[in-house]
């Protein structure tokens, strides 16, 4: 007799077939077997079903590498030579290494290096001259030309964001 849902199906979890093994008293004499669709039963030990493994193997994904050299993007003589340290999904995926180091990193530490930007951000006062001029979102960007204009829609004050790569990137072997 298998053991299954109170409407007769399969459970969808694993656990909660344990659970009901569990409250009938069967978990010695009853293990949980994944059916061919994917749902879990619970079945006599004795059950030649219970040879049958339908499970889906897990195949780990394995962490594509890129190899690359990674430069801090600022000049700074104090900070040029110390090592850069980049952490993905915990401590098992840290590299560290020196600029200029040719380094194989997983697709994840380049992208966190990729996104790790010093933003500067100048807000421009509401009584600045900047908004009398017919454009003034023009008129800030002539201000400041390396920088984006943001407007805030609700106040209409400008913002000017500057967002500055801390790394570059430097692809080996074919990227």
């Amino acid at each position: 007799m298998d053991v299954l849902t109170k409407e007769g199906k399969e459970f969808s979890l694993k656990a909660q077939v344990g659970a009901a093994l569990k409250r009938q008293g069967l978990q010695d004499s009853y293990v949980i077997w994944q059916t061919p669709v994917g749902g879990f039963i619970g079945i006599a030990n004795d059950d030649p079903r219970a040879a049958e493994d339908h499970s889906k193997p897990k195949e780990r994904a394995k962490k594509k590498k890129q190899l690359c050299r990674v430069y801090r993007a600022n000049c700074d003589e104090e900070n040029r030579d110390w090592i850069i340290k980049v952490t993905a999904n915990g401590p098992h995926e840290r590299a560290v290494f020196k600029p200029g180091e040719e380094k194989e990193l997983t697709e994840t530490q380049i992208n966190i290096l990729k996104d790790s930007v010093v933003e500067s951000r100048v807000e421009i006062p509401p009584d600045s001259g900047i908004y009398s001029a017919k454009a003034p979102e023009v008129a800030a960007k002539n201000m400041y030309p390396d920088f984006q204009v943001e407007k805030d829609p609700y106040t209409n004050l400008i913002t000017m964001t500057k967002r500055q790569p801390k790394y570059i990137i430097e692809y080996l072997e074919g990227a």
